[in-house]
Order: structure tokens, then sequence, then C-alpha cells
């Protein structure tokens, strides 16, 4: 992560720290090499051992952050290395509405992508396992639908919030389930089930030693001490 000014980042807010303006910007550089067996590899054509090697910028995210009158919070950040929908990675706004219950709606983590989408001090930002972001054939179907198990940055609303003294949270909402190369309104009614075709999932965690920060850009919190556990679960329904 690189803060736009200082350890702590450039920052606007009021004094009673009401509201808070905060600009951010995160770049990751990889540099990969794959080697593939000889199976499957056709040598008549001169297939190479050697593929999708080299250099790579999988995230170059600017974007701002903040907060207001005690009850709204924001986020906007974009993805100058994405392509399409994906360029917007965030958009959303978050209203709470009392102690332990909040709104939140707009462009965001769905829960199952909330866990390594999360890091103390900055952003995971990890190249994901091919298990995660690789269309699935599912058997007994005739696979017009070719589902991921990784639900990714989505458009959709959640109720979520804090209980127990702030050690245990809670996530529930409906998101298009298109994942975030689409910004659009694109789903219909499903056929067999007589619902709407969304995506439909939740997340319950414990966190003993305090809530565990879940946005990105602070290196205040490089220093913290915080462990977390969870349970996601969802179903996309098409």
């Amino acid at each position: 992560m690189i803060p736009i000014a200082g350890r702590e980042g450039f920052a606007i807010q009021s004094r009673d720290g009401g509201f808070s303006f905060k600009p951010y910007m995160m770049v990751q550089t990889t540099a990969n090499f794959n080697w593939y067996d000889d199976e499957g590899l056709d040598k008549a054509y001169n297939q190479d051992n050697v593929a999708n090697s080299g250099f790579a910028v999988p995230y170059a995210i600017i974007g701002f952050t903040g907060k207001a009158f005690n009850r709204l919070s924001f986020n906007v950040s974009m993805n100058a290395a994405a392509s399409g929908g994906g360029i917007l990675q965030q958009g959303w706004i978050d209203a709470r509405v009392c102690k332990g219950l909040q709104i939140r709606t707009g462009k965001f983590k769905t829960p199952f992508t909330h866990a390594y989408l999360t890091m103390l001090g900055g952003t995971l930002m990890p190249n994901l396992p091919s298990s995660l972001t690789t269309s699935t054939i599912m058997p007994y179907t005739l696979n017009a639908v070719t589902p991921t198990i990784g639900t990714g940055f989505d458009l959709g609303v959640e109720l979520h919030g804090l209980l127990a003294q702030q050690k245990v949270g809670y996530e529930l909402g409906l998101w298009n389930g298109t994942g975030s190369s689409v910004n659009g309104a694109t789903k219909t009614f499903s056929d067999d089930w007589h619902i709407p075709s969304l995506l439909y999932a939740g997340r319950l965690s414990f966190m003993p030693k305090g809530v565990m920060p879940s946005t990105q850009g602070d290196p205040d919190h490089l220093d913290e001490n915080k462990m977390l556990f969870a349970l996601s679960g969802g179903i996309n329904v098409e």
C-alpha cells in the first residue's frame, strides 16, 4: 500500500471526528513463472512447457473512503489494471440504523470474498487459485450456467452488524451474482424455484480480540493484534 502522504496517509476530517475523507492508492506488481508438464502438450505443434509467465500488475487501485454524520460511511475505488465493469472495484454507502444493525448498498465484497480481501494495514490483493476463479462444470445439468466459487465484488444490499460486545459479526444479503465485471441489472426470475435469480449469501464471524478491520488503506492497523473465525455460505440462483 502507498499512502498519499506520510505513514498515516492524507485525510480531511472534522474536529469532532464525525466527518472524514481519505484518498488512498494501492499497487500490486507480480513476477510469474509457470512450467507445464509434458502431459497434454502436443509436441507436433511446438507447444512450450513455459507459458503465462512474465510481469503483471493485477491491481492498480485509487480511491477514497470516509464517514459523515456519525451514521454514514462510504468507499469508492477504481482498479486501473482491470477492464470493462471491473474498473469500478467498489462503490458503496453504509448507514447505521441502530446499535448492531447497519445497511450497506452498492458494489462491495460478498460474504465469501470478505475473508481473503481483509488484512491489517492494507489489502491482501492476492492472486487467487484457479479453483476459485475458473468456471465450474456442474454434473447432472445442461451447464447453461458455469458458476465460479469465488463471488468477488458484486452489486447488492446487505444487513450487517456487531453483537456480543463487538465480538460476533453477521452479514446477510442479496447480490446480482454476476461478479465484479457487470455493473448492470441483468437478472431474471428462476424458472424452477420461482424466486429472483440472485445471489443469496451470508456470513457469521467470531472475533475474540475485537473487531477485525475490513477496509483497505490504513497503516495504523499494522501493529494491532486481531483474530477472526468465520463461516460463509451462499446460493446463486439461476
